[in-house]
């Protein structure tokens, strides 16, 4: 029933979610499985079968973005001040294996040299971030 149908979906998303933030090689394991289960379902002669193939596409599709890893870097040209020209690398929380950590700020930087900066002092630190903007409306 389609139903039950909802339900398997439900449940590959929950186990995919859990596993998807602490366990990298088995995350890819599961992402054979759903590829294969999506497969299976869409070549099937039953069209809710095949409809129902197609939503598991979809959220199969939208795993793989959340998944997405951040830029490791920006490069910043032609900004108004020549001091703020750059490579701005990812200096956000990483995993043991490399990766972003999700729910962690993400945030790169740029060191300016004092020469550039004309400090003193030492050399100063450019951030990039995502900055949510609100509308009074």
């Amino acid at each position: 029933s389609h139903e039950n149908l909802n339900t398997i979906r439900y449940d590959l998303q929950r186990i995919f979610d859990k596993i998807a933030s602490t366990r990298r090689k088995d995350t890819y394991s599961f992402y054979e499985f759903w590829r294969g289960f999506a497969l299976k379902l869409i070549t099937s002669q039953s069209l809710p079968l095949k409809l129902f193939g197609w939503e598991t596409v979809t959220d199969l599709i939208e795993a793989s973005a959340d998944m997405r890893p951040p830029p490791k870097a920006f490069i910043v040209s032609d900004a108004g001040c020549t001091f703020v020209n750059g490579i701005y690398g990812y200096t956000g929380a990483l995993t043991d294996d490399g990766f972003a950590k999700t729910g962690s700020e993400v945030r790169y930087e740029l060191h300016i040299h004092p020469s550039v900066s004309g400090s003193e002092t030492g050399s100063k630190k450019l951030t990039l971030f995502r900055c949510t903007m609100r509308s009074s409306h």
